[in-house]
């Protein structure tokens, strides 16, 4: 994996604020066990000021307008854990263990994670991969161990398939529209040498109660996709926790396609921006390419090429994106226009504590397209040497030699003083006093903040627990 240059960013001043997330009945915050629940609430925000150094101050506009809160779906994904294990269940946590590909492939047959093929004709193609009984109580899968489509111990047979590491490449899970409807918990764990072509991310879609939690996917290559889509997903309308993406997305096709060429839950965007029966379809994005759910504690290190609506995370938003960040190149054959943007190529709903930390043909804002609202986030572009131009909400702010003056703080200080906040109103309360998040690790004076995360459940959140960001 390459190594992450700290020295340019989009970096955010988080104001007083309640965020409205995407919620399946309760509460959420860890990344480890199979609860995943949250409280949704309107968001609040207020105008303020960041200093970035003795002798300047960016002032931050209050957002207009204010998103109404997302809707809360009624689901649940709660397991009952057991004393003893049960079927493909070893631990008895409630999550059906993946740990060869060819598992991973069978999670296509089982959309609700009960350990049940959805359909008859999935019986025998899911009884080859798990043999035996259902898993009963089960609510999801779980990654217990790294895999690589390059390795073949990471294959039951222990040879390497072929055609998932070279033409045609891997088929998305859920790529006949139905989408995963359970949780999918990565355990910090990685799965590396992804080979998409033509294609739409290891999930095509992740419905509004499907959760996708503590996976890193490495070295992804993605080439020559006529809908784009995203390393991860490319429909999201569940929720993205504690995950990254690295690698590249190159040659996606940006010719206009008709309306009977749409790619499953394509549709379901309602974008006001497209037309409805000839449009550009090209919607990229480093790790979701269409994202209508919440996106937490997330980053990318990709170089992210072509496409109409092009971002380093994520290609079109009209969902959240909580603490997150993206690094790398972003370009396209639409230079220019709107609609290539650092984290996010067009965005309609909400974007809090994210920053891009890449660089780009020419100064590039956070969302190329933004008719939603983004709080207190930057985007910092690489012009040359040590030079930076600052944007914030779309506007050029600052240029000159800055690097320095955003990377000093090393704790919730300074320009990140309002982001030791409750951002995502876990605890329902309404109060961003109260739950406060600690996302970030802010390293030292030269460094740009890392995610960290509690991948292994001590109960100390580390940056060196969540990929290679430094």
């Amino acid at each position: 994996m390459k190594t992450v240059v700290r020295g340019m960013g989009v970096l955010v001043a988080v104001v007083g604020l309640v965020i409205g997330v995407a919620a399946c009945g309760g509460t959420e915050e860890s990344l480890t066990g199979p609860t995943i629940t949250d409280a949704a609430a309107s968001p609040v925000a207020t105008a303020t000021s960041a200093p970035i150094s003795p002798s300047r101050t960016i002032v931050i506009p209050t957002p207009v307008p204010t998103p109404a809160a997302i809707p809360t779906p009624v689901c649940a994904l709660t397991a009952k854990p057991r004393l003893k294990s049960q079927g493909h269940d070893g631990d008895g946590d409630g999550l059906i263990e993946v740990s060869t590909l060819e598992q991973l492939d069978a999670i296509r047959y089982d959309a609700d994670g009960d350990g049940r093929a959805d359909k008859p004709e999935y019986a025998e193609a899911y009884a080859s991969t798990y043999p035996g009984d259902a898993c009963t109580g089960c609510v999801g899968y779980e990654l217990v161990r790294s895999l690589d489509f390059k390795d073949p111990g990471s294959y039951a047979d222990g040879a390497v398939r072929q055609e998932w590491t070279k033409f045609p490449g891997w088929e998305p899970l859920f790529n006949d529209g139905s989408g995963f409807n359970a949780l999918f918990e990565g355990n910090g764990n990685t799965i590396s040498n992804l080979y998409i072509y033509s294609a739409n991310g290891l999930f095509s879609r992740v419905r509004d109660c499907g959760v996708v939690r503590g996976l890193g996917l490495l070295d992804v290559k993605m080439s020559r996709g006529v809908f784009g889509g995203g390393a991860m997903i490319d429909l999201n309308e569940g929720r993205v926790i504690g995950s990254y993406a690295t690698g590249n997305i190159l040659d996606i096709d940006t010719e206009p396609v008709t309306r009977g060429a749409m790619p499953p839950g394509f549709s379901l965007l309602a974008s006001p921006g497209m037309q409805l029966d000839s449009y550009p379809l090209s919607v990229v994005g480093g790790l979701v390419g269409y994202n209508k759910g919440t996106i937490k504690e997330s980053y990318t290190e990709m170089d992210v090429d072509g496409g109409s609506y092009v971002g380093g995370l994520v290609g079109f938003n009209s969902g959240s994106i909580i603490a997150g960040y993206a690094t790398g190149k972003i370009s396209s054959e639409h230079r220019g226009r709107e609609g290539i943007g650092g984290l996010v190529g067009a965005n309609q709903g909400t974007i809090i504590a994210a920053y891009y930390a890449g660089s780009s043909e020419h100064p590039i804002e956070l969302a190329g397209d933004n008719t939603g609202v983004i709080l207190a986030s930057y985007s910092v572009a690489f012009l040359s040497g040590e030079s930076y131009q600052i944007y914030f909400s779309g506007k050029p702010l600052l240029s000159g030699k800055l690097s320095s003056d955003l990377q000093s703080p090393t704790s919730y200080t300074g320009i990140y003083a309002d982001w030791h906040t409750d951002l995502d109103n876990a605890d329902g309360d309404n109060d961003t006093t109260t739950g406060i998040d600690d996302f970030w690790d802010f390293g030292n004076s030269s460094q740009y903040p890392a995610l960290k995360a509690d991948i292994n459940g001590d109960g100390v959140a580390t940056w060196q627990e969540f990929g290679n960001q430094r």
